[in-house]
Formats: structure tokens, sequence, C-alpha cells
């Protein structure tokens, strides 16, 4: 059940006595779930200096009409918007999949471009929509011997490539679920999970590493951190980085029967330097 509370908006500059103030607050939708989180009823916020004042109570009589221009006052209810699910509990007519604004609390309510998938469910699920390729390649050839590159082709069950056209997103924690393919396209073997890169060339130290894992996250409001890490796994597994930036990341991977996969869940974090056009995701507005 989600809990719904009145929030006096002012739109300028305020100086409340006794009430702390919270720097670079992206939002007046931002400051209101910090409202929420402080257990308190109200809140100041000020968009031009991105400034939050929580305040304990409302200092007038309620209203529900919201008014748009800088300097005025408006009150909002407030309805947290961190998941599709608090978006379906919004406005019961948004039920189609799409685009959304959703405001996760662990970027500070930054808004963050997000496709919902089941929005006619009880249980909707969130995706980062790609805007370039992203790819797992499993190749289904081997090196001959231990003594030259020379390769043949060998069909392990698992070889082929994964496309992915979107991910799975924990809204919660920002980190991509690996596992998710639902908008995947495979060519031959099985699904590979996002971000691991493996084969089983049987390669030597002077050869290259068959496996391929190309991540990329350009255009989408989103980076890839710069914490995220992987590590070896399987038997005799290697893996390289090919290349590596904000936005992309490029492995290669291989061993007897292995390679390399993310050590913790890939963290997504805000790109500084570019944000999604508003007009290209539903902003939602709450029915009351």
């Amino acid at each position: 059940m989600i809990s719904e509370v009145y929030f006096l908006v002012y739109m300028s500059n305020v100086t409340l006595p006794g009430v702390s103030v919270i720097q670079n607050i992206k939002s007046a939708s931002g400051c209101g779930m910090l409202t929420t989180l402080a257990d308190k009823i109200s809140f100041f916020y000020d968009k031009l200096t991105e400034t939050c004042l929580v305040h304990p109570r409302t200092p007038t009589a309620l209203a529900t009409s919201l008014i748009s221009k800088q300097g005025s006052t408006y009150y909002l209810r407030y309805v947290d918007l961190q998941s599709c699910a608090r978006v379906q509990l919004c406005d019961p007519n948004y039920n189609t999949d799409g685009e959304y604004w959703l405001y996760p609390a662990i970027y500070n309510y930054r808004p963050v471009k997000i496709y919902c998938k089941g929005m006619n469910t009880p249980t909707p699920s969130e995706y980062l929509t790609l805007q370039s390729a992203n790819f797992v390649m499993y190749p289904n050839q081997r090196y001959i011997d231990g003594t030259s590159c020379s390769s043949e082709s060998y069909n392990h069950e698992n070889s082929g490539r994964t496309t992915y056209y979107k991910i799975g997103v924990d809204v919660k924690t920002m980190t991509i679920i690996e596992t998710d393919s639902n908008f995947t396209q495979q060519i031959r073997g099985e699904v590979m999970r996002y971000g691991w890169v493996q084969s089983c060339s049987g390669y030597t130290s002077s050869c290259d590493y068959k496996g391929m894992a190309v991540m990329s996250v350009t255009d989408t409001g989103l980076i890839l951190s710069g914490m995220n890490e992987w590590i070896k796994f399987g038997t005799d597994g290697e893996f390289s980085t090919f290349l590596r930036n904000d936005h992309q990341i490029v492995l290669k991977g291989d061993g007897e029967c292995g390679g390399g996969k993310p050590k913790y869940p890939i963290k997504l974090e805000i790109d500084p330097s570019f944000k999604p056009s508003h007009d290209s995701a539903t902003e939602p507005v709450c029915v009351y």
C-alpha cells in the first residue's frame, strides 16, 4: 500500500529558521521523496538553486491545484515513483509498456529513463533500452593444438551469439540483471549472461582470446560505473579488457572452458554529460 501525503511546494527563494537545507536536488519530486523519508508532511523547493527544505507541517490550508509558474505556491500530493509498479499505483491508466521517467532513491531521486514491461500485470519490471550494439559471442572454434594458433570448427552446445536490445535493471540498486534475456536475439546455442565473456577454444598464451562481450550504454543517460570489476572463471579461464570508458566496455576471454565474469552486479550511474530528451519518455502524473 502506498502512502500519500500532501506537500506545499514554493518555487522561489525561501528561508525557514531551524530547517536544514538539502542541496543538489534535481526536482520537486525528489524533494518530496526526501520529505517522506524524513517522516515530514511538507517541503519547500527552489528550482533555481536546486535546494530542498523539509518542513514538519503544512503552513496553510490544503489544496490540490498545481500552478506551474515560478514564484507560485502549489500543493502536491506526492506518490513514490521509483519503480514501474509505483507508476501503476500513481494512475491505473498507465497500463501500456513503454518508456517512463522514474526517480530512483539511489540517485538522489534524479530522473532516469526506464522501459516498463508488463504494465498490464501486477508485477511490471524495469529495463534500460540500449541505443548501440550489445552482445556476447561464444565462438564455435577451437585451437587445433598447443603449438600454433590454427583453429578448427568446434560445435560446443553453448556456442553462439546473444544480442541484447534492453537489459533488466534492479532499480533499488541500479545494477544490471545479467540473467534477464527478455529482450535478446539468439543465434545458435544458449542465451549467455550479459557482461560475461567465455570460450572453450583451449587457447595458448600466444593466441587471441576468441570469446567477446560488448557492453554499451551510450545515449541512455547512464554510464558504466568505474567501480565495476571482472574476475576469471571456469577451467583455465582468462580475459582481457579490449576497450573501456564510461559508456563502453569490450572484453575478450577464453580458456579450456572459461573466461571472465562480473565480480559483482554491474553498476550503472547517472551520465553527467547526457540526458535523453524529456519528450522521449512519459512523465507520470498521478490521480487522486
